[in-house]
Parts: C-alpha cells; sequence; structure tokens
C-alpha cells in the first residue's frame, strides 16, 4: 500500500472513529457508571494510590465489588478523574484514546504477528475500531479496563514475538511479563494469555518451538502466582456478592456461538440481552449458536493445516471466548458485550487472513470487488455504531431501548423503573417493576424498589413483605436488608429493627452502612452508648461516609457533650463539605456555649462551599439577630 493512501485511509478511519464516538463526551452516566464511577469518592478523594492494592479495599469497600482485584483499574480510573473532574467527558475521552491504541496494535499484531500484508492488515483494524459491539467498552467509563487489559495484552504478546530474533531476547521477555502483570492487575481475564503465547511459540516451526515455549515460563509463573493470591484472597471472605450460576459445555458453545452471530453480523446489540441462564435442553438457536462456533473451530484447524500464521487469530479468538463463557454473572444477562472487546481483534485478524489467503492468486477484479465490500462493511459498521451511541445519551433512552428490544429481561425492567422513579413517574415505574417481577418473581432489585415505591406511599406493610422477600431472594443483597430495618423503624419497632440489621452484620460485619443503621436503632431505644459506638464503628469501616460521624456528632450535642460533638461535626463537613447539615450541627455547639460570633463564621465557611444554600443562609440570618439580642 503506497504511503500516500496509508496516510489517508489512516485520517479516513480516525475521523470515521471520531464521529461515532465524540458526539457521546458529554452524555450523562448511566448503568453501574454511577455507584462505580460518578459517586465513588475513592476516585477522586485524598487516597494513596497503594490503597487501591490492598486486598481489603477489593473485599469491602469497591462499589459493586464481586472478589475483584484490579488495582491498574483504579488507578486509571482515579488519574483520570484527578485530571479531568468529575465530567463525563473526560473519561469517556479517555476510554476514546486507549480505542484508538489498541486499533494501532491490533495493526501491529496483524503485520508482525500473523504476517498478514498492509491492504488486510488496515482492513481489520479498520474494521476493529469501527465495529458496533465496542460501543458498549469505549462509551461506558467503566470499561475503561475492558480497553486496558486488551492494550497490554496486545502489547505483551508484540513484546514475546519480538524476542525471537537473537538481540537483547531478555530484555524482551521482561517487557512481555511486564505488560502481562500489567494486564492481570486490570482484568483477571488476561489469565488466558500464557496458553495464548503457547500457540504463538508452536507457529514457527517444530526446531524453534521448545526454545520460545521455555520463554513463555515468566508468564505461568506469575499467572500462578497470581491465581494462588485470589484463592487466598477470596477464602473466608464476607464479600456482599451474588453466587455466579457455572454453564454446561452445550450451554457454553450456544453463548460463544452467540457472541460469534454478533460480531459477524452486529444487528440487535443492547445493554441487555434477553436469556434465562442456565439454558435447558437444544433449542432452535441455540443449536444454531453451536453450529457457528463448530464452524468456525474447524475453519481454523483447516487453516492450521496450510498456514499456521493464518489459522492462529481463529485458535486464539476461541481461547479468548473462555473467560466470557466460564459463569453467568447476573440471572438473564449472559451477554456481556464488552467481553468481546479483546476476542474481536483476533477474529478480525483470523478473518483477513483467510480472505488474504483466497486471494492470493484472484484476478485484479475479485481484488477489487473484496476492497469495495470491506468499505461498504467499514461504512455499515460506523452507521451501526453510531446509532448504538446515540442510546447512550440519556438513561432514560438507554433504557427504554434495552426494553424494547429485551421485553423479557427483568433486569432491564428494573433498571428502566430506577430512572422513571428518579424523574418522577412513579407510577410508570411501578408498572415496570410488576412486569419485571411477572418475568422473575424473585429478582431482589425489583421486589425491593418495589418496597421502596410503597414505603414512600405510606404502605409500610406491604412494604416491609416485599423487603423480606427481596432480602429472602438474596441474602447478600444489602439495600434489601437495610430498607427492611428503616421500615421497622418507621412503624417504630426499633428491638426488631435491631435485630435484622445484627442477622445481617453476620453476614457482611465490615458494611458501614449497616453498622449506622445498626446506631439509629440503638439511638431510637435510648441506648446512646452502644449507638455511638456503632457509629464510630461505621465511620471507621468508610473513611467517605458522613452519616455515622454526622449522627454521633448529634448524639453527642444533645447529651451536652460538646467538645466531643464538635470534633465529630468537624469530620463531617471534612467527608461532606457540601453538606449543610454538618455545618449546622458544628455552628450549633457553639451556640450553646454562647459564642454567636464563631458560630456565625462556621456557617459563612459553609456558604463558601454551598453559595447560596438557603437552609444556612437563614440559619446565619438566625444567629446573627440572636447576637444582637440584650445580655
Amino acid at each position: 500500500m503506497p504511503r500516500f493512501k496509508a496516510i489517508l485511509l489512516t485520517l479516513l478511519v480516525l475521523s470515521a472513529t471520531g464521529a461515532v464516538y465524540l458526539p457521546a463526551l458529554p452524555y450523562p452516566f448511566a448503568w453501574d457508571d454511577i455507584p462505580v464511577v460518578r459517586e465513588n469518592p475513592w476516585l477522586r478523594g485524598p487516597v494513596s494510590p497503594l490503597r487501591f492494592f490492598d486486598p481489603d479495599f477489593w473485599r469491602y469497600q469497591l462499589p459493586l465489588a464481586r472478589n475483584d482485584y484490579r488495582p491498574l483499574q483504579m488507578l486509571a480510573l482515579s488519574a483520570v478523574g484527578r485530571l479531568g473532574g468529575p465530567s463525563p467527558a473526560a473519561y469517556r475521552l479517555a476510554n476514546f484514546i486507549v480505542h484508538l491504541i489498541a486499533g494501532w496494535l491490533a495493526w501491529r499484531l496483524a503485520r508482525d504477528g500473523c504476517g498478514l500484508g498492509r491492504p488486510a492488515a488496515a482492513a481489520a483494524a479498520a474494521l476493529f475500531v469501527l465495529h458496533p459491539i465496542q460501543v458498549e467498552s469505549v462509551v461506558n467509563p467503566r470499561n475503561l479496563a475492558e480497553l486496558i487489559v486488551c492494550v497490554f495484552s496486545l502489547a505483551s504478546i508484540l513484546a514475546f514475538l519480538s524476542s525471537f530474533g537473537p538481540e537483547r531476547r531478555s530484555l524482551k521477555i521482561g517487557l512481555c511479563s511486564i505488560f502481562f502483570l500489567a494486564a492481570v492487575l486490570t482484568k483477571e481475564s488476561a489469565l488466558i494469555l500464557p496458553l495464548i503465547l503457547v500457540f504463538f511459540s508452536l507457529s514457527g516451526g517444530k526446531k524453534a518451538a521448545a526454545g520460545r515455549v521455555a520463554a513463555t515460563i515468566p508468564v505461568w509463573v506469575i499467572a500462578g502466582a497470581f491465581g494462588l493470591f485470589k484463592f487466598l484472597m477470596m477464602s473466608g471472605t464476607d464479600i456482599l456478592r451474588r453466587p455466579a450460576a457455572g454453564i454446561g459445555a452445550l450451554e457454553a458453545a450456544g453463548l460463544g456461538g452467540y457472541y460469534l452471530r454478533l460480531l459477524t453480523l452486529p444487528a440487535g446489540l443492547n445493554p441487555l440481552h434477553t436469556f434465562s441462564p442456565p439454558v435447558r435442553g437444544l433449542t432452535a438457536v441455540w443449536a444454531a449458536a453451536a453450529a457457528a462456533a463448530a464452524t468456525t473451530v474447524i475453519l481454523a484447524i483447516r487453516a492450521w493445516g496450510r498456514n499456521r500464521f493464518i489459522a492462529l487469530p481463529g485458535i486464539i479468538f476461541l481461547l479468548t471466548l473462555l473467560p466470557s463463557l466460564s459463569k453467568i454473572v447476573q440471572t438473564g444477562r449472559v451477554v456481556a458485550e464488552q467481553r468481546m472487546y479483546l476476542p474481536s481483534v483476533f477474529l478480525l485478524l483470523f478473518l483477513a487472513g483467510l480472505a488474504e489467503r483466497t486471494l492470493a492468486d484472484s484476478g485484479r477484479r475479485a481484488r477489487k470487488a473484496v476492497i469495495g465490500l470491506t468499505a461498504a462493511t467499514a461504512a455499515l459498521f460506523a452507521l451501526g455504531a453510531g446509532t448504538y451511541v446515540r442510546a447512550w445519551r440519556t438513561p432514560l433512552s438507554l433504557w427504554e431501548r434495552a426494553v424494547s428490544r429485551a421485553p423479557g429481561s427483568a433486569l432491564a425492567r428494573n433498571n428502566l423503573a430506577a430512572v422513571l422513579y428518579e424523574m418522577g413517574d412513579s407510577e410508570a415505574a411501578r408498572s415496570q417493576l410488576k412486569a419485571a417481577l411477572a418475568i422473575d418473581p424473585s429478582n431482589s432489585e425489583a421486589l425491593n424498589n418495589l418496597g421502596v415505591y410503597y414505603r414512600h406511599r405510606g404502605n409500610l406493610s406491604r412494604a416491609e413483605e416485599l423487603f423480606r422477600r427481596s432480602w429472602s431472594a438474596d441474602a447478600n443483597y444489602q439495600p434489601a436488608a437495610l430498607n427492611l430495618a428503616e421500615a421497622l423503624m418507621q412503624k417504630r419497632r426499633f428491638d426488631r429493627a435491631e435485630v435484622e440489621v445484627r442477622k445481617f452484620l453476620e453476614r457482611a460485619p465490615r458494611s458501614a452502612e449497616a453498622h449506622n443503621v445498626l446506631g439509629v436503632a440503638l439511638e431510637q431505644q435510648g441506648r446512646a452508648e452502644e449507638a455511638a459506638d456503632a457509629y464510630a464503628a461505621a465511620a471507621e469501616l468508610d473513611p467517605f461516609f458522613a452519616a455515622p460521624t454526622r449522627n454521633i456528632a448529634g448524639l453527642l450535642q444533645d447529651e451536652g457533650r460538646h467538645e466531643e460533638s464538635r470534633k465529630w461535626a468537624r469530620e463531617t463537613v471534612k467527608r461532606q463539605p457540601t453538606g449543610a447539615s454538618g455545618w449546622t450541627l458544628l455552628a450549633r455547639s457553639y451556640i450553646v456555649a454562647g459564642d454567636y460570633e464563631a458560630a456565625a463564621e462556621i456557617i459563612s465557611e459553609g456558604l463558601r462551599e454551598i453559595p447560596g444554600d438557603p437552609g444556612l443562609e437563614s440559619f446565619l440570618w438566625a444567629i446573627r439577630s440572636m447576637d444582637r439580642r440584650p445580655q
């Protein structure tokens, strides 16, 4: 490919990719981005980067923790948050840049690892960056880990391939190992990489294979050490998580075929897909999907006999599918499109290699036809990706699309209900929740959210029943347990609320929220010292949680222990400077002592943090009025 044409094609692909993804920069956070990114104080608070390497952080303190251990994911998200602030645009721009880097590495791998010519390598890289299945990975800020693990994995493979030469072999093996370690510390799915390197070692002929396989020993050692570490980390944990259900070989083959269909014919892409795992029986859909997966295996094996470098990406594609087929994470959700980010690289390299091999002896007309077909596919991919990106413009549009395309997904309907409820359309939210429960009567999130609906309408008995059903469906589901305790307290059954929250604490003794609710139940029973201990435990467990420090400050203030109260009130405003209640509590402790000037200064400081807050402005006026009263 002439240099001018290569530059022109690169600019064209970059422009198309930018046109697809850059309009999404200002879209608001949605889905898991809300707890994991927008409302996660660990990303922007005064936290040492070493905290992200502490196993306890992953067991107990990270939102949506599931026994993961991904410190580099948190470091990357934290770096973006500190540089770009809380705006979603900064996170999405970072994802977009990493996506382009992954595309460049895919091109390098096509050339250096699979021996493809420039046109085939360029086509594979262009289709990779424009493929609609990448939308979920690039638009979701939390999926930065998916992009980074792909970049580190491809860099590790390229470093390993460069070690085949005689120069600086040890250095290149070292780089390969470092990139692999970085990939594993970003996401556990990278553990498949040592096996991928073995296949690359076997592709170069029998004579060199033994030495190249031996060169993979360092990455196998790293993989084994990390596996042992994860086993020890998970042993005896009380982490709040849902148990994952395993799937059999037939279901895994069908799921693999479904992923293959989404990659080769990316129609019907959706944040959630309708399944009811585990799949039972050989239905027509699953039979067709399994047949598609088997066809890929046969093609790869046949290609291996003719040209191992062409067959390699096909074999490796199947290997990279394994992490996504190992378990079902959530009932009703088997397919997760972001899991296809790395596998899509190797499938496209495999198809590009087959096309190049097929056209090697073809005429000029056939080659032009294939080039035209590739350009048309890239254009269709860009159009499809752009359409899908626009579905993420608001949480409402996202979940309306999800429900329209997956009406049998209880999770999609539950998520739509949450958005509708937040918008104030509580009746539409209730309708969606009832539809979700008609699909899955034991869906703990929908049961809990319906309980919230009834609690806000004063029907505490119905709310209590739904919270109990939700907690019974998932004994580790914290919102249901704590909502049950709060509903009981609204019914003035504080002793019963204490029993329920202590029951939950037996399962999750490091839950700061549960300790805080326990403190409220104890305080309402007049057991002030025990309540203070519960609040203090909650405050110690979560250094960003302001509710327990505010509660203990108020409790001590009611008991006349003003010096102690001030300490906790100061801690409250430190943890939540934009919360008016902390400033108010701190000022009141000085008003009781007659120091109106200090109280006014505290409220003024609060107004500098929360300009125009009507409550603080009114309180400041009242303090100044009190200070002018005759003594």
